[in-house]
């Protein structure tokens, strides 16, 4: 009896079992890093929609204005592109079309329509004032004429450019596509822009380059 009672007596209490869980200060170490990279993962994927949606207005246009021009060599026919930004009846702007020639009537009677296509709706057709046009030599990059929200250029039988107007004349210039935050300097470098030639119908691809502070021509970005 007496060498049960202090075997009892001696017996050490059991070890208590660490808590796994996690601290307090561990979890919010955690928490902040997730929203740290969340806010990363957002901003890129945001930036990454405006320059898909630029990038898709600026390769739409120009392939309207390459079918234009090929449908008027081709058909010796005049084509003209019509760039609307203002909305319509049903609400939707940035809408382009390709109208042929009437040949049995007056010169600047143009239809039907051969192909109507509408750009994103939230791009915005239009060069900042707060974005210098300063190219490469040799580019004409004066922000094309639109005149109640309407530019019209005719491609002619031999692919050149003019404008729509009785007596018409050459004409060159550019057409700017920019996302709607873009006096962000953020944004700037998602711009780009369609440059035409009159004497040829030639479209080039352009984009803006934050670090010389200049449209550049070429693919990059597109």
């Amino acid at each position: 009896m007496m060498a049960h009672s202090k075997k009892a007596i001696n017996a050490k209490p059991p070890l208590k079992r660490k808590d796994s869980g996690f601290s307090l200060l561990e979890i919010l170490v955690v928490v902040a890093i997730f929203l740290i990279l969340a806010s990363v993962a957002v901003t890129s994927l945001v930036a990454n929609r405006r320059n898909v949606k630029t990038v898709a207005a600026a390769n739409t246009l120009y392939s309207l204005m390459q079918q234009a021009k090929f449908r008027a060599i081709s058909t010796r026919v005049r084509h003209l592109v019509r760039i609307q930004r203002s909305p319509d009846a049903n609400g939707q702007r940035n809408i382009v079309s390709i109208l042929s020639r009437d040949p049995n009537q007056t010169l600047n009677n143009y239809g039907p329509v051969i192909r109507r296509e509408f750009l994103p709706q939230d791009v915005n057709i239009v060069r900042p004032g707060s974005t210098p046009a300063v190219v490469q030599s040799g580019a004409p990059m004066r922000d094309a004429d639109f005149i109640n929200d309407v530019f019209n250029i005719v491609y002619n039988e031999d692919g050149s450019v003019t404008s729509l107007a009785q007596n018409p004349g050459p004409v060159s210039g550019a057409i700017y596509f920019s996302a709607p935050d873009i006096n962000d300097q953020r944004s700037s470098g998602l711009m780009r822009a369609l440059s035409f030639y009159s004497s040829t119908g030639e479209v080039k691809f352009w984009f803006f380059n934050q670090a010389t502070n200049q449209f550049q021509s070429g693919t990059m970005n597109f």
